[in-house]
């Protein structure tokens, strides 16, 4: 019997494809193709699937991306019955809130947005509301919510960038690359939602970043694939979320290096070895509708590079990304060009939101 790998994300199918093509059975959970099991996604429901896997599976392994930030009430269930292919899922709910690293992040010469305790002292045009656990930049507003769950932030301006990195064994260090955020343009719902992103090979401050964020990721005892969100202003380095899980980016780093991320991460006792550096830029977009859209895979025909997308004949919900297109070309340049003209071409055929490339 083969092992079986449960993969829990919004979105799986570019980790299906990759598992399978590893020799692995998989079982994904995910909100576009079985949205009634993510929704009512219970410690029930998982003794069902745990039963019924090993009928056919001699190991049951699990990779987390995205969608239980806010579920501690599994985690525990989750860690003692499924073998976890990467960091423990109590740090994900820590990671939720940043200011639980404070003094590691300080420590380490960076720094973290102040946290407003009293909103009346705030200045409104430079806070932001955030919620504790959220995921892909929902939620986040300019406007008080006067709910519990958030709290109020300095709001950093510029540019917001990432850092992926591996880390194998608990010992191996490998930076991976930055990438620029992109973000939808008048989305008033959820200002702050990814649209996007962009690999860059270097930005100002990229050794002081990567040394730091390498002290860092030791300090907290990160294993596996991690990005971490980050903003430079006035020549300093601000920490704005950690993420140690599979995230987006996770495709442009194992697309270039041919699957072998992901082989790293299923298996930690494996010889690692990756070349040194890209040698291309890779970058996608998410295309939101700006209402409830019928897809009809006109998309497909006219476009080259979608992923993600959803079956010919169903609807996408105001909210959710319809597809994604991923390309890339031989420096940034001209990646964010080629970006802008396939976001051009789509919003011809689609009534979609302008991306900030």
């Amino acid at each position: 019997m083969k092992e079986t790998v449960i993969v829990i994300a919004y979105e799986t199918s570019y980790l299906e494809n990759k598992i399978k093509s590893l020799g692995y059975n998989v079982f994904p959970i995910n909100y576009f193709s079985k949205k009634n099991l993510w929704k009512n996604l219970n410690i029930t429901n998982l003794k069902k699937i745990r039963r019924d896997l090993k009928n056919s599976s001699n190991k049951i392994s699990m990779i987390y991306g995205s969608g239980l930030e806010n579920r501690p009430e599994i985690y525990s269930y989750l860690e003692k019955n499924f073998i976890n292919k990467g960091n423990k899922l109590n740090l994900l709910y820590k990671c939720g809130y940043i200011y639980n690293f404070r003094k590691e992040i300080t420590d380490i010469g960076l720094n973290i947005p102040k946290l407003f305790k009293n909103n009346g002292n705030t200045n409104k045009s430079k806070c932001i509301y955030k919620p504790k656990n959220s995921c892909g930049g929902y939620d986040i507003r300019y406007s008080n919510p006067n709910n519990s769950r958030y709290y109020t932030q300095e709001y950093i301006p510029g540019d917001t960038f990432s850092i992926s990195f591996f880390i194998h064994n608990n010992q191996q260090f490998k930076f991976l690359g930055f990438n620029k955020q992109y973000f939808l343009k008048q989305y008033d719902i959820h200002p702050f939602v990814h649209a996007g992103a962009g690999n860059l090979r270097n930005i100002k401050f990229s050794r002081k970043i990567q040394s730091s964020i390498k002290m860092l990721a030791y300090k907290l005892d990160l294993i596996g694939f991690n990005s971490i969100d980050f903003k430079i202003y006035n020549n300093m380095i601000f920490i704005l979320d950690i993420n140690p899980r599979i995230t987006s980016t996770f495709k442009i780093y194992n697309d270039f290096y041919k699957n072998k991320l992901l082989k790293y991460q299923l298996l930690s006792n494996t010889n690692f070895h990756l070349e040194d550096k890209l040698n291309k830029n890779y970058g996608f977009i998410h295309i939101f509708p700006k209402k409830e859209i019928y897809y009809d895979g006109m998309g497909e025909v006219i476009l080259k590079d979608i992923i993600n997308k959803p079956k010919s004949g169903e609807y996408i919900s105001h909210g959710d990304p319809l597809f994604t297109i991923f390309t890339h070309d031989k420096n940034y340049k001209k990646l964010k060009e080629k970006l802008r003209k396939k976001l051009i071409k789509t919003k011809e055929i689609y009534s979609c939101y302008d991306i900030i490339i």
